[in-house]
């Protein structure tokens, strides 16, 4: 009976130690949770964003043109012709060339002072008008079109008038119809730009998104106190992860210019994608949780651990592993297992969340089965809390892509682009890594000269030279 008695005290000593110390060590039996995975899948949705087109438009101001068909028309001349039966020499001499602009046409002016050697030297005026119709052909080359030419001679003789005439008029014809300005120079800066590869901040990999240029078209020109003309420069946006190209890779040659009837004019819309890895999420999840998530206060002793996020179809699902006890009946039953929970990613603030994640229906039914309740909810809300992925330094680059570095000054003139909005449009996931899009609206103008340059003297170009 003593013997009893002292196995009941020991029993109640014992007790009242496990209430005052905390619980024991799991002393149940054992609940595992099993749920079948989501697979492995990735969307069935196209890989990259559709084309985009970068307007870039171009103003090239009354002074420039003039400084460039300057050094195409010539200043002087001189020859020889019949008059009175003798070869009279002559020479002439222009003055700085005058512009306007007529129904799509430039008309260009300007007064030649003649010089005829007929009993001593005698000058007289000579009127000089050229028009034609400015266009760019498929090789970049800035031309006049349906060329006409008008000289007028007022000198005392009509002979030599209009021998002058005649003059002037083949060689103003033959000058300028084989006049060419190669416009190639004045774009290839923003084809690099808008080429290179933009550089992605993920860890542990070294992601890119391009903007690889399949057509550059050329919208109508408009005449009004200069020449303005807007190029499309055509994108087919993606991303690559690693990244396939280097930046100091050389730059494929600028495909043909298509002519076309018309471009959107102003702000332009381009899809530039980003990417995140699904080890990202994870790792952020983890950094979050802190190594072992305690996330409910009925079972203190549970946790969550070891999160992994990958992709099934449309959804991201984020595998975590169970551990730790539960007190059930009295008893501590430990508790190991596999959680699995899902949802549709998004961006909000310039991070990634999902805002609809849920228990899988799999997991769900383990949990019900278990000899003890635990609380589904408080596992998504502190799951869905540590899942958030930071985006604002890639958005930022997408964001510079088409505004800073875009912008430049390369001494022939300047492009300056301005980004007016961005937004997220889509984020999918695919097998490998998130691919997320980023809408830029944003509008690029590139002027000769520059706007609110200081004026510079005027330089001497040879006639196969690029632009000043």
């Amino acid at each position: 009976c003593m013997s009893k008695v002292s196995g009941l005290l020991c029993c109640l000593l014992l007790a009242c130690a496990s209430t005052k110390e905390g619980p024991t060590p799991a002393n149940g039996p054992g609940e595992t949770v099993r749920s079948p995975a989501p697979p492995v899948t990735s969307a069935a949705v196209s890989a990259d964003p559709s084309p985009s087109t970068v307007v870039v438009h171009v103003t090239i101001l009354e002074e420039a043109l003039l400084q460039q068909l300057e050094s195409h028309v010539p200043k002087e001349g001189a020859g020889e012709t019949e008059l009175l039966k003798k070869t009279v020499p002559y020479r002439w001499a222009r003055s700085p060339l005058g512009l306007a602009f007529d129904r799509g046409r430039l008309i260009l002016k300007t007064t030649v002072t003649g010089t005829v050697t007929l009993l001593g030297e005698r000058s007289f005026p000579i009127d000089v008008k050229l028009a034609g119709e400015p266009i760019i052909t498929a090789d970049y080359q800035a031309r006049l079109q349906s060329l006409e030419v008008f000289v007028k001679a007022r000198g005392p003789v009509d002979r030599a008038n209009a021998a002058l005439d005649e003059h002037l008029t083949a060689l103003l014809q033959e000058q300028l119809s084989s006049f060419k300005l190669d416009v190639r120079p004045i774009l290839m800066g923003a084809y690099e730009r808008i080429a290179r590869p933009m550089m992605l901040p993920v860890p542990g990999d070294n992601a890119c998104a391009l903007l690889r240029i399949v057509a550059i078209e050329a919208g109508p020109t408009v005449l009004a106190g200069g020449v303005e003309k807007d190029f499309g420069v055509v994108v087919m946006p993606a991303v690559t992860l690693p990244c396939e190209v280097k930046a100091t890779d050389p730059q494929p040659p600028l495909p043909p210019l298509a002519n076309v009837a018309a471009l959107p004019s102003g702000p332009f819309q381009v899809t530039i994608p980003i990417a995140a890895q699904y080890a990202e999420l994870s790792h952020a999840m983890d950094v979050a949780m802190g190594g072992k998530l305690h996330f409910s206060k009925e079972h203190p002793g549970l946790y969550l651990e070891k999160p992994q996020v990958y992709a099934s179809n449309e959804t991201l699902v984020i595998r975590l592993n169970l551990g730790g006890y539960a007190n059930a009946g009295g008893f501590n039953t430990p508790v190991d297992g596999e959680l699995f929970l899902k949802g549709h990613p998004a961006v909000v603030d310039n991070q990634i969340i999902v805002p609809d994640l849920e228990l899988t229906p799999g997991t769900s039914n383990a949990l019900l089965k278990l000899k003890f309740s635990m609380d589904g909810a408080a596992i998504r809300d502190q799951a869905q809390q540590a899942l958030r992925v930071d985006l604002a330094e890639r958005l930022a680059g997408a964001k510079d892509k088409m505004g800073r570095e875009l912008s430049f000054d390369d001494g022939r003139g300047c492009v300056q682009a301005s980004v007016l909005r961005t937004e997220v449009t889509g984020i999918h996931p695919h097998k490998g890594f998130l691919r997320i899009y980023a809408q830029v609206w944003a509008q690029v103008s590139l002027s000769m000269p520059c706007p609110n340059a200081p004026a510079a003297s005027p330089v001497a170009v040879t006639p196969d030279a690029g632009p000043p």
